[in-house]
């Protein structure tokens, strides 16, 4: 029996802790670091807000008018819970209509910081993310009914936050809401709204 006891614990604490990691890479897995990354968000509905003079003007968009961000980033790996996203953007405002007679159109591209904060769950993950970033924004205003047209393109800023889910190594989907804002001596004008997305980590 001696003898059999010598081979035999050692046998049986391998196959535990061999256990015991299997169990833990499968439960994290999710959280493997691919730092390259590409994503599309869809905006349902943006909203349009003009300020100039003291006035205010806010009108939303419909939902058929609905408006997209392209993004591709690299994600640092500052610490297992918490990632800092650099990243580039195209976005899409789609088109919002004031007072049925003027139409405002907006696209623009930006760099954006986005620090994100990770909570661990067994079978998925989900994480928080705040985003600033600074850009081109280019606006076109149109009234159809006499035939006028202007655009600008100024420097613009954009905030947002966002809740994800991490579901592999690879994939996130989540939804967010985002500001982009624009302004100069005469008009201020924000395009802003919540939308839907997902990530493919390379």
């Amino acid at each position: 029996m001696m003898i059999k006891k010598q081979w035999f614990y050692p046998l049986l604490a391998t196959w535990f802790l061999s256990g015991v990691s299997f169990a833990n890479d499968q439960q994290t897995s999710h959280l493997d670091h691919n730092p390259f990354y590409m994503g599309i968000d869809w905006l349902p509905a943006n909203q349009a807000t003009l300020d100039s003079g003291g006035i205010s003007i806010s009108e939303s968009g419909d939902i058929g008018d609905m408006g997209y961000n392209l993004v591709a980033g690299y994600e640092l790996n500052t610490h297992r819970v918490v990632k800092v996203g650099l990243e580039a953007e195209y976005r899409q405002f789609g088109d919002v209509s004031v007072f049925d007679s003027l139409t405002l159109e907006g696209q623009g591209v930006f760099i954006n910081v986005k620090p994100k904060f990770i909570v661990e769950y067994e079978q998925v993950d989900v994480y928080v993310a705040l985003l600033a970033g600074l850009g081109r924004l280019d606006v076109k205003a149109k009234i159809p009914s006499i035939g006028f047209s202007e655009s600008t393109t100024e420097t613009a800023y954009q905030f947002g936050a966002e809740l994800g889910f991490r579901l592999t190594s690879h994939w996130d989907v989540h939804l967010g809401y985002r500001a982009a804002k624009l302004s100069d001596d005469q008009l201020d004008i924000q395009f802003d709204g919540g939308y839907v997305g997902a990530r493919y980590a390379f």
